[in-house]
């Protein structure tokens, strides 16, 4: 790490030098920050400060020295989104910025008061789901898990090639983990996540069911969900849906528009998932909604029950000929899970061989967490992976279907 450290200094010397030598450096406002944290597991990829607290190092020459917060070398206590980023470099230029901006300058004649909230998101990554959604204030940060039944770290094929993750997989499997550790390997997620910064920076001591934290947490709760409905947060559709429903037009026209998205009818479907068969009856009531957006939600929800789901087999059934391919996965998985695999596996076969590589990709998902199950695939599995993969979305379903292959092979039974 410090050799890369060390790297980059000499690439950042090397771009101001040759500002300066071609006359830039005295008219340039230099901005200097990483993407994420570091490649390891809880940094990249993950909405912990580990992974969304990032540098930010801005140089301003003499000519606008005015437009800095601060004297140099100082050091500014305010939070700073990267959707922040436009609508400053805007107000830096003196354009005005336009209202569809997410974002608030910060700096600029346009700078605004300071936030009091950031917002982070985590959906898929290559060929995993997730569904995860965080706020940080000046000293907590929540996290909201809507996929809580995924394990906390998913099977990742990139990310698995590292010898960080291969060592925790090794100990996880000895039962060799304890503290921290072993909570990242944990099978599920918890629903909810709060963390005091100022006394954990590590954020390792999750808060949300302590007493002392209630209102935090009911604040937390409170703005995050304004924040996905002001936001019109189109994680809440599953890729494939949501690109069928913005035909015609974008993706940003049909989220803002209540009769192809109504996502206040979609939320509360989704966070039913991981409240546990005492919301069972909600669960099933949801999967005749008219919105397909909402049957896959509740059939995701009956996902997390496992075996409890069992009671609501016959009417998952019924949605294995749903019009939508992705409530028809989320109803296979569901049975799977139940434990009535036999009428959910054609199911999953024709999502294999979908013409939308988002629905391949989502059969790949839901079969790997189905266990021996899958067995009856095997085959065909085995066909798609050893077929050349041509492009990212090939790439992602052979990932996917490798881990599948890979659990299938160690298995008992093994043909």
């Amino acid at each position: 790490l410090y050799d890369l450290v060390t790297a980059m200094d000499k690439q950042v010397g090397d771009i101001l030098r040759q500002l300066e030598e071609d006359g830039l450096a005295d008219r340039t406002i230099v901005f200097f920050f990483s993407d994420h944290g570091t490649g390891l597991p809880r940094h990249k990829r993950w909405i912990y400060d580990s992974g969304i607290r990032v540098p930010l190092i801005i140089r301003f020459p003499e000519r606008f020295r005015e437009l800095a917060p601060a004297s140099p070398g100082s050091a500014v206590d305010r939070l700073v989104s990267f959707v922040d980023f436009a609508p400053t470099m805007l107000s830096l230029a003196g354009v005005p910025v336009p209202d569809a901006m997410q974002g608030r300058a910060f700096l600029g004649p346009a700078a605004g008061r300071p936030r009091r909230y950031i917002f982070a998101v985590r959906d898929r990554v290559d060929e995993v789901y997730e569904v995860s959604r965080a706020v940080r204030d000046e000293r907590f940060l929540y996290v909201r898990h809507y996929l809580p039944h995924r394990p906390m770290m998913q099977l990742s094929w990139y990310s698995e090639q590292t010898p960080t993750r291969q060592e925790l997989r090794r100990l996880a499997a000895a039962g060799q983990l304890s503290g921290s550790a072993a909570i990242l390997m944990q099978p599920g997620k918890p629903l909810e996540e709060l963390y005091d910064a100022q006394s954990d920076p590590l954020m390792i001591h999750n808060l949300a069911s302590s007493p002392e934290c209630a209102e935090v947490l009911q604040r937390m709760r409170r703005v995050h969900r304004r924040w996905v409905l002001e936001t019109r947060d189109t994680g809440f559709l599953h890729e494939a849906e949501m690109h069928r429903r913005a035909a015609g037009s974008t993706v940003w026209e049909m989220a803002r528009d209540p009769a192809r998205y109504p996502l206040e009818e979609i939320l509360p479907a989704a966070d039913l998932v991981g409240r546990g068969p005492s919301v069972r009856s909600a669960m099933v009531g949801r999967l005749d909604h008219p919105d397909p957006a909402v049957r896959f939600w509740a059939a995701t929800a009956l996902v997390s029950l496992g075996s409890e789901a069992r009671p609501a087999a016959d009417k998952l059934a019924s949605l294995l000929d749903d019009p939508s391919p992705t409530v028809r996965i989320a109803a296979a998985e569901a049975l799977c899970a139940a434990g009535e695999p036999e009428r959910a596996l054609r199911v999953l076969a024709e999502g294999l061989r979908d013409d939308d590589p988002r629905v391949r990709l989502h059969a790949a998902n839901a079969l790997q967490y189905i266990g021996p199950h899958a067995r009856p695939l095997l085959r065909e599995i085995e066909q798609i992976v050893d077929k050349p993969a041509k492009g990212d979305a090939a790439l992602y379903l052979r990932w996917g279907l490798g881990h599948v292959l890979d659990q299938l092979r160690a298995a008992p039974g093994r043909p």
